[in-house]
Formats: C-alpha cells, sequence, structure tokens
C-alpha cells in the first residue's frame, strides 16, 4: 500500500533549512576546490614549477565560477608563456603558445573596464618576442608548416590591437605554401593582395599555387587581372607568357 507523510509546519521548516543548509554547503565546497586551484597556479608559477601551475590552472577553468573571472585567464596565459619560453617545456608542450594567446584574449574579454589591458599588451608582446625565435628555429628546420600556425598567431595578436601585421600575413603565406596547404596560403596571399602588400609579386605566387594544384583557368584569371593592375611589370608578363607556351597557345603569345 502507498503510504503518505504529512508533516507539521515545524518540521517542514526543518527540512527546507536542512536542504538549504546542503545547498549552501556544497556551494562552498565547490568554491573552495576551485580558488586554491587558482592561487596554488599562481604560488606553482611563482616559484617557477611552471609544469604544476599548469596543472592547477587546468583544474581551476573547468571551474564554473573561476572560469569567469580575468585573473584565472590571466594567470593561465602567463603560465603557459612561462613554458613556452623554456625549450625544454616547450618540446614537451607545443601548443603552449596557442593556449597563452587564447588565455590572454580571454583575459582581455573578462577585463571590463581595461585595469589590465597594459600588462597583458605587454605579455602578448612578449609572446611575440618567443614566436618570432621559435619560428627562426623551425625555419631552420623547416618545418614549415609549424612556422605558419605561428605566423598567423603573430598576425592574430596584431589584429587585437588594430595593427595590420603585414609581415607576418605574408611569411604565413609563404609557410603554407612551402608545406603544401593551399587554401591557407591562397587566403594569405589574397589578404596581401588585398592591403597592397608585396604586390605585384604576391600575385604570381597565387598563380603558381594554382597551376600546381592544376587550376590552370584560374591561375590564368589571376595573372590577367594582375596584368590589367600592373601593364609594365615584367615578372607578370613572364608569368603569362610561360602559361600560354606550357598550353602551346603561341597566337596568345604573339599577340
Amino acid at each position: 500500500d502507498t503510504k503518505f507523510f504529512i508533516f507539521d509546519n515545524k518540521t517542514n521548516k526543518r527540512i527546507m533549512k536542512k536542504i538549504l543548509f546542503l545547498s549552501i554547503s556544497l556551494f562552498a565546497a565547490t568554491a573552495a576546490y576551485a580558488q586554491p586551484s587558482v592561487t596554488n597556479a599562481y604560488n606553482a608559477n611563482k616559484s617557477g614549477d611552471f609544469e604544476a601551475a599548469a596543472g592547477y590552472i587546468e583544474t581551476a577553468i573547468t571551474d564554473a565560477k573561476a572560469s569567469t573571472k580575468e585573473k584565472t585567464w590571466r594567470y593561465r596565459g602567463d603560465i603557459y608563456l612561462n613554458i613556452a619560453s623554456d625549450p625544454a617545456l616547450a618540446a614537451k608542450h607545443p601548443n603552449a603558445i596557442q593556449l597563452s594567446k587564447e588565455s590572454y584574449f580571454k583575459s582581455m574579454e573578462l577585463d571590463k573596464y581595461g585595469d589590465y589591458a597594459q600588462e597583458i599588451q605587454v605579455s602578448l608582446g612578449k609572446l611575440q618576442t618567443v614566436i618570432d625565435a621559435k619560428n627562426g628555429e623551425m625555419l631552420k628546420n623547416e618545418d614549415f608548416c609549424g612556422a605558419a600556425e605561428n605566423f598567423v598567431i603573430m598576425d592574430e595578436i596584431a589584429k587585437k590591437f588594430n595593427i595590420i601585421d603585414s609581415v607576418s600575413i605574408f611569411n604565413s603565406g609563404l609557410c603554407f605554401d612551402k608545406c603544401g596547404k593551399s587554401d591557407k596560403a591562397m587566403s594569405a596571399y589574397g589578404e596581401c593582395a588585398k592591403i597592397g602588400y608585396n604586390v605585384p609579386a604576391v600575385y604570381r605566387y597565387m598563380a603558381e599555387v594554382h597551376l600546381r594544384d592544376g587550376k590552370k583557368e584560374e591561375a590564368k584569371k589571376i595573372i590577367s587581372e594582375a596584368r590589367a593592375k600592373f601593364p609594365k611589370d615584367p615578372e607578370l608578363l613572364r608569368s603569362e607568357v610561360n602559361i600560354y607556351l606550357a598550353e602551346e597557345k603561341y597566337d596568345q603569345v604573339e599577340g
């Protein structure tokens, strides 16, 4: 048989108080769990134990409350900046540069009044210096895909401060081109063309990517449009002639 329990008002109040107490205790326990992780991450980073700091901060960002705090992400950016700056640790954590950048960007998003804007800008400048040194090694070792991704990060940081880093955009295109990522190379070259960087040469690079991918019509279209803009450029003329010669269209060459 179904049994029904009826409580008087005093009993109901005691039950509600107990439920409320349990809810508050659970919330406090969760908050207490997150807060030491942030503090421990800060202290470990300050003492130079960057890997331990990374472990603590990764725990912290899984907490709903801690993940909404600007300082959580700023600390995370600092930690991964330090990891990226250490060659041995950077080798163990190849995504440290990306994680540092993402963390600083998140910190900027949460820093509604710009209290730490200058500090974060300085930190992102340090990250760019680390990337620049890393790219020197990557290019020396012909790790063009890795270097390309780093040049993209350099450009993203610059754009965050409304700066056009044309050199990084172009270098990302070159590196993507060298490692065979045609779509990304074309995107970077196209952006260079749009801002007028390294033209008309960049049009030739775009045409060469198309030719390598067997897209002759697209290559001819790019060269034709570029020739209209830069009719006196001898390299563009040479590229156009070579395309027609390869197709044995000698009448086009004579024309």
